[in-house]
């Protein structure tokens, strides 16, 4: 008799529960999202991001490899932690609804002006 029946161990494959999302993380995502809308990039990033969407844990691996690289370019290991943020699509959805609600408040500004 298998004790793990009807669980995820009875396939061989144990999840762990993740944890939430840090304070820290979270001042990270809303920077990240608001250097990209002073860009102008927003828009383009949301497309870019929901068109990736399946593959952003292979993104998040792929930041990984090139993280030694990156980071002589990015301040304070932010290619890292992006990586490891992105191998979670919740954060990947944190992060398009920052780039969004900002790009709505944009919009809201430049309509009242």
């Amino acid at each position: 008799m298998n004790p793990f029946r009807g669980t995820d161990r009875a396939q061989g494959c144990a999840r762990t529960p993740q944890p939430a999302l840090s304070a820290e993380d979270e001042r990270f995502l809303a920077d990240l999202a608001g250097r990209v809308r002073d860009a102008g990039l927003a828009s383009a990033a949301v497309l870019w991001l929901e068109s990736l969407r399946p593959l952003s844990f292979l993104g998040g691996q792929v930041l990984h490899v090139a993280a030694p690289l990156l980071d002589l370019l990015l301040p304070d290991d932010e290619a890292s932690r992006l990586a490891r943020l992105l191998e979670r699509r919740e954060n990947l959805d944190v992060l398009l609804a920052r780039l969004e609600a900002g790009d709505g408040a944009v919009a809201r500004r430049a309509a009242s002006s």
